[in-house]
């Protein structure tokens, strides 16, 4: 939470969305406002109503963080979606050259590219982390968990047999190897079972690792929000109290989000242009036919 933003405001109360919707359905919130702060977007404040003292309520995340939204045309849709209709627009705080800096975008898009790919080249370490996570359990029990998790999720079709040695060459594999690849159903699999026995990220490598297998273990996700969303209720503070930044996180899984909108576009283009060359050569068809009926 940013207090600069609020130092004028004897009180402020955050409110997840659905409170934020309840409350605006009651009438309880009046002087709505969206607020552009910096490069970061644009947030919702409004004013509980009737209140003795003045308090000022703010639509945050999950985790009460400030719930931002970049583009203010999303912005104006999201509030419009929640059946406000009237509201005041404060630009004075919002860096819109920084926002829209063609340059920055495309710094941005290599940087989150470089990350991405590193922590798909790192996954195996939650190979190590799922050891930690059962270093109670014998080897060999513990290979057969890890199996059973992955058929339970439909990520193997049936139970196999994995040695101790396979079991820990993949362990000692940090980076993927260019041919032997470690399977993902494992890499999967020790990401859940580690977090279920609340082994989380130590480091921002970790974190990106970690954002990469969650992701495709629950996502694909809509927004950043709704990722953030989906992690276990103590993740973020256990995460704090590891002197990582929470802002490690929302990168981290901002990138995966990006990826999945990049990729759901691609296969949008992809099956267009199916439908378009199926119409192409229906229509040449009909073209030929009407040709040869011609003769």
């Amino acid at each position: 939470m940013l207090t600069s933003l609020f130092d004028q405001k004897s009180c402020v109360m955050h409110l997840q969305y659905s409170e934020f919707l309840e409350n605006t359905k009651k009438g309880q919130i009046q002087d709505i406002v969206l607020s552009g702060y910096k490069d970061k977007g644009f947030f919702i404040a409004g004013r509980i109503k009737g209140a003795e003292h003045d308090i000022t309520c703010i639509l945050v995340t999950q985790h009460s963080e400030i719930r931002y939204i970049k583009c203010p045309d999303n912005a104006h849709t999201f509030l419009y979606s929640m059946g406000i209709n009237e509201f005041m627009v404060d630009t004075t705080s919002w860096d819109m050259e920084s926002t829209f800096n063609p340059h920055k975008v495309s710094q941005q898009s290599r940087l989150r590219k470089k990350r991405r790919e590193r922590a798909l080249r790192n996954r195996p370490v939650y190979l190590d982390k799922f050891r930690f996570a059962y270093n109670d359990v014998q080897i060999e029990e513990r290979i057969k968990i890890l199996v059973e998790c992955a058929v339970k999720q439909g990520w193997l079709e049936k139970s196999k047999i994995i040695s101790k040695k396979r079991f820990f060459t993949w362990i000692d594999k940090k980076e993927l190897p260019d041919k032997k690849k470690v399977p993902t159903w494992a890499m999967k699999s020790a990401a859940l079972l580690a977090t279920d026995k609340k082994v989380y990220p130590r480091n921002e490598l970790e974190i990106s690792v970690f954002a990469c297998l969650w992701s495709s273990i629950y996502g694909p996700f809509e927004s950043v929000d709704c990722a953030l969303e989906s992690l276990p209720g103590d993740f973020m503070n256990k995460i704090s109290s590891q002197n990582i930044d929470k802002s490690c996180v929302e990168i981290a899984m901002a990138d995966e989000v990006i990826h999945a909108r990049f990729v759901k576009q691609q296969e949008r283009l992809f099956q267009e242009s199916k439908v378009t060359e199926e119409t192409q050569v229906e229509q040449g068809t009909q073209v030929e036919q009407s040709a040869f009926d011609n003769l």
